[in-house]
């Protein structure tokens, strides 16, 4: 199992680093009487959650091995480098708050990784 979540895990980046490079499509936006907010920002947050969540997964439902955090140093390259590679495509612009926002996704998953780490724990006690 853990060879099919590393298999998803890369691919995965593979599909985040395509879609960086790949040309600008549009941002659609909701314009309200006092704010206007882009439609892209809770994408990117949407995007990167997944990475440590299957990081996670790839290391047999464990945060504390040596593999788990070389694929979050990977992620976190992937997340500041999908922004800062936009500067060399001539249709994509850098955007800080669209850094922000990959960096937010990838701290709710690692949340979300740890706490499922936690609860397995959790579980393995109450059953010995």
């Amino acid at each position: 199992m853990k060879m099919f979540f590393r298999l998803t895990y890369v691919i995965y980046l593979l599909g985040i680093i395509v879609v960086s490079i790949s040309p600008s499509v549009g941002i659609g936006k909701i314009d309200t009487s006092f704010l206007t907010f882009r439609i892209d920002y809770p994408l990117h947050v949407l995007a990167f959650i997944p990475l440590p969540i299957l990081a996670f997964l790839s290391n047999g439902f464990s945060c504390t091995s040596f593999q788990w955090k070389k694929m979050l140093v990977l992620s976190t390259v992937i997340a500041l480098g999908a922004e800062f590679i936009q500067i060399l495509v001539p249709s994509r612009t850098f955007n800080p708050i669209d850094l922000l926002c990959n960096v937010l996704g990838l701290s709710i998953g690692i949340l979300i990784a740890r706490i499922w780490e936690r609860r397995n724990i959790q579980k393995r006690k109450i059953n010995i």
